[in-house]
């Protein structure tokens, strides 16, 4: 009768039935993983266990489950995580999303570096056209869903990502003569009366144009005549916003304010046939998804209107040349409404709750800065005496070998020195 000796294996090495080699067991998050040692040799397989669980220690151990993760995963986690924490992301992002996928999806999270970044971005602007803005879009996502899966640890790090370079800053905006001879062009149009309000609406609230669009009649109050756009979750409205629409005069009458006037229009256009519409802009019923047409027909029209050479835009859609953009968007009504709050010297505080901004920073950005402005500052400047600057005492030194000079700097204003150099 032979005699079976069992053989004693180091600590964390064993043996496994189908296989010459040995495998070995460690820890890493508190769950236990196990690889083949690839040897047969217990003195081997221990040093390969140390070495696992000295990357495991050292920070730059990647797991079997991290190694299997690709970018469509990595992304569909982010979606999850942001539908948590901030409500249902919105069409914007999920649209951003899919592209990812679609574009980098197969890609495993731990090939990510920043040269790959780089030579993917390069490739999508130089050889498929895309702006510069978007790239960076895509990157931003990118980031912030690696960043969610680092701290739900499915990743162990955060690859560096590249910087691209963007100045594609509008600063277009409606002059209050140029608004109105733009929705004369308008108006002629079929549905004329309905774009002209959506563009009325646009000025004078300063909404964002897909909050117009999809207005529901649920949100207007006719009785306190104002409007409650509810939170979306998303980083475009996390917070409900409310919009006067009239306000009471001294004696306490409503002042029928031309938006409240628009809203009255589109309650009397909600009935199509025997039915009643629940948008308050819509085309037979059917809300309203874009005006593109109209909108460019109409700029076209008034001379709102651009030829590029070269253009990009023509160039990614492969035309032999550009056959001419508008000058004017919808989102330039935003800023029209801001300038004039600007204009106006209205309290940002209060600007910013009619156009959903929430930093002052985003908000200062559609005030753009025009030559008619540096002149209207330049004729207020004449019509005053002009300001005697006085360099201050303390912003000179007036010690060492330049004390006498700083002295003469502190005591003299710079009109008398130029009055002095202009008599001699």
């Amino acid at each position: 009768m032979a005699q079976h000796e069992s053989t004693m294996y180091p600590p964390g090495v064993y043996a496994r039935s189908g296989t010459k080699f040995l495998w070995v067991v460690y820890w890493h998050r508190g769950i236990p993983y196990r690889r083949s040692a690839k040897t047969a040799d217990p003195k081997k397989a221990a040093e390969a266990r140390e070495r696992l669980i000295t990357e495991v220690r050292g920070e730059t151990y990647i797991s079997p489950k991290e190694e299997r993760l690709t970018l469509t995963a990595l992304l569909d986690a982010y979606l999850t995580a942001r539908d948590l924490e901030k409500g249902a992301p919105g069409r914007d992002v999920a649209c951003v999303v899919g592209r990812l996928k679609a574009l980098i999806g197969t890609w495993r999270a731990v090939d990510v570096t920043k040269p790959k970044l780089q030579a993917w971005a390069k490739m999508l602007r130089d050889q498929q056209r895309y702006a510069p803005g978007t790239v960076r879009k895509y990157l931003r996502y990118l980031r912030a869903a690696y960043a969610s899966a680092r701290e739900a640890r499915l990743v162990s790090s955060l690859p560096p990502f590249p910087t691209i370079l963007v100045r594609n800053t509008r600063k277009g905006f409606f002059s209050e003569p140029e608004f109105q001879v733009f929705i004369d062009a308008l108006a002629p149009r079929p549905y004329g009366e309905m774009l002209v309000d959506i563009v009325v609406f646009g000025f004078y609230s300063g909404w964002r144009k897909r909050e117009i669009l999809e207005l529901p009649w649920t949100y207007v109050n006719h009785e306190a005549r104002c409007i409650l756009l509810p939170a979306t979750g998303t980083s475009k409205r996390p917070e409900d916003r409310e919009l006067a629409l009239d306000y009471r005069l001294e004696n306490g009458a409503w002042a029928n304010h031309p938006l409240w006037q628009l809203i009255e229009r589109r309650w009397k256009a909600r009935v199509v046939g025997t039915s009643l519409s629940p948008w308050v802009f819509h085309r037979d019923g059917r809300p309203v998804v874009e005006l593109d047409g109209a909108w460019v027909s109409a700029c076209r029209e008034v001379g709102f209107w651009r030829v590029d050479d070269p253009c990009p835009r023509c160039a990614k859609a492969r035309r032999p040349r550009c056959a001419g953009h508008p000058t004017k968007t919808m989102h330039d009504l935003r800023r029209s409404r801001v300038r004039i709050f600007e204009t106006h010297r209205i309290p940002r505080e209060v600007g910013k709750t009619f156009t959903g901004h929430r930093t002052d920073r985003i908000y200062g950005l559609y005030h753009p800065t025009v030559v008619d402005d540096q002149r209207d500052a330049l004729r207020v400047l004449d019509r005053g005496p002009a300001p005697k600057i006085i360099v201050p005492a303390g912003l000179v030194r007036t010690t060492g070998a330049h004390s006498s000079r700083a002295a003469r700097y502190s005591s003299r204003t710079v009109g008398e020195k130029v009055a002095n150099l202009a008599e001699k």
